[in-house]
This record gives C-alpha cells, sequence and structure tokens, in this order.
C-alpha cells in the first residue's frame, strides 16, 4: 500500500493544516504526535502548546527563509517566538538559536519575554 503524499518524509496523515496568524496555511504535525516533549513540564510547541509568552497573542507568521516561526507585533515587526528559539536550542544547540535570535526590533520582545528561563530575546 503506497503512502499518501509525503512532506519531509512525514506521511501526510501525520500532518494537519495549519493557517498562521497572517493567513499562511501550511502542513505542521498533529498536536501531540509531532510536538517531542508534549506534556513535558517546561517545554512548549508554538503552534499547539504555546508557553505564557509576552508575545503570545500576537499573530504568528513563518518564516520559510530561515525556517522560523516568529510573532508580529502591533509594529509589524517580526520577532522570533520564543519557543521557537527554544526548541532549535533543544535540537540543533545553542550556536543555531543565537543565530534565530537576531531580528530587527522595536523592544517589543524584550518586555518579559523570556525562553524557558533565559534572558530577554535580545536585537
Amino acid at each position: 500500500m503506497s503512502q499518501p503524499f509525503i512532506k519531509r518524509g512525514v506521511p501526510l496523515k501525520n500532518l494537519e493544516q495549519y493557517v498562521t496568524g497572517t493567513g499562511q496555511v501550511m502542513w505542521v504535525h498533529r498536536q501531540n504526535e509531532g510536538c517531542g516533549f508534549a506534556g513535558v513540564p517546561g517545554y512548549h510547541c508554538v503552534i499547539h502548546a504555546p508557553s505564557n509568552h509576552t508575545m503570545r497573542g500576537f499573530p504568528t507568521n513563518w518564516r520559510q527563509d530561515i525556517e522560523l516561526m516568529e510573532r508580529i507585533c502591533p509594529h509589524g515587526v517580526g520577532h522570533p517566538d520564543p519557543d521557537a528559539i527554544a526548541y532549535t536550542r533543544r535540537v540543533f544547540g545553542e550556536q543555531a538559536a543565537a543565530m534565530l535570535r537576531v531580528h530587527g526590533c522595536c523592544g517589543c520582545c524584550s518586555k518579559g519575554a523570556r525562553v524557558h528561563g533565559d534572558q530577554p530575546l535580545r536585537r
């Protein structure tokens, strides 16, 4: 039996559609199947179980060019989502996370936003 469509080696039946806060339609892991650390204290999923950071209410936006979920603040600036940065750190290491934290900034992400106990995100 052939598998239905596959995205990056993941059968489509294991994915669900997600519409970002900016209207992008994308395929993501199903809730609790791909979160990896679902239910583990201190670990969060940008899509299904975001942490209680100050940008949580900002719309999400997927940056395909750098494969990063960001949050668009009221000023229209894209800030790296703290949960996306924490995931990158766990999977790819601190250097990768540090590279993704670099962004044009208006200060919205440093107003109390924390990455699981880290210092506020910096410009």
